[in-house]
């Protein structure tokens, strides 16, 4: 399934996949405290979904200090963008029960806090439903950047050296935790028109542990082909693809 969001916020900092991490967080919590603890208290656990967030073409940018978080005491000075028009937020998973607690927290709590000044309000949701897939591969465009890395961290792009095998490897641990069994055969990834990627992503943990605001991510946008089996391609289409999926990374469609 998948949630296309309507938002309207004035202005946006570049540093947002934080605050609609908190949003989803929020509207989890507040629906079923048990779901919550199932997928949002353990840091290995992955995400039943992930997100992409699409601002309009037409926008301004400026160089601003702005607030973190709510209460927060850190201010970055860093990019803002100044929105006229709704963003489209983009919410997949392959649970209905997951995404039918988003609609209804949705439906409760429509404004939520970018930090003490800017408000991000909910003006929208439609409902899509997912596609059947019963072929060997897909053709599939990233609408958010797709993370790869080595076990030491090290950021893998298509083409490189061990980028197929941690790809899979990755990918097989999350079927495995969600859906109670891992990959049915191995996939494989075949450039069409992709490009490197690089984000300024903030993480609470990150701050406390290194003291710098934010951390820069390197991955891939772009259109690719997925070869796998049918089942777990439509899985991979709908959780997301890579790591950090549900801190805005790996949101796919049919290209």
């Amino acid at each position: 399934m998948r949630l296309k969001v309507k938002v309207e916020v004035p202005r946006l900092p570049i540093l947002y996949r934080h605050r609609f991490m908190s949003f989803i967080k929020r509207l989890v919590e507040e629906a079923d405290e048990e779901y919550f603890r199932k997928f949002f208290t353990s840091p290995r656990r992955p995400a039943p979904y992930s997100f992409a967030v699409i601002l309009p073409p037409e926008r301004a940018a400026r160089r601003e200090t702005f607030q973190i978080s709510p209460g927060s005491r850190l201010f970055v000075r860093e990019t803002v963008f100044y929105l006229k028009d709704p963003i489209r937020w983009i919410i997949t998973s392959p649970f209905a029960d997951f995404m039918g607690l988003l609609v209804k927290g949705f439906l409760r709590y429509s404004i939520h806090p970018f930090n003490d000044e800017i408000r991000m309000r909910v003006v929208g949701v439609d409902i899509g439903e997912g596609h059947a897939v019963d072929s060997h591969e897909l053709i599939l465009r990233t609408l958010s950047p797709v993370l790869v890395e080595s076990r030491n961290h090290r950021p893998l792009l298509p083409g490189e050296e061990g980028f197929d095998g941690e790809l899979n490897a990755i990918m097989d641990r999350v079927l495995h935790s969600l859906r109670g069994r891992g990959l049915r055969m191995p996939i494989t990834l075949v450039p069409i028109e992709v490009r490197k990627s690089v984000v300024k992503h903030k993480l609470e943990g990150f701050y406390r542990g290194s003291g710098r605001p934010y951390m820069y991510l390197t991955g891939f946008s772009g259109v690719f082909r997925l070869r796998g089996f049918p089942e777990d391609l439509k899985f991979i289409m709908e959780a997301g693809l890579g790591l950090r999926r549900g801190q805005g990374f790996g949101a796919l469609e049919l290209a």
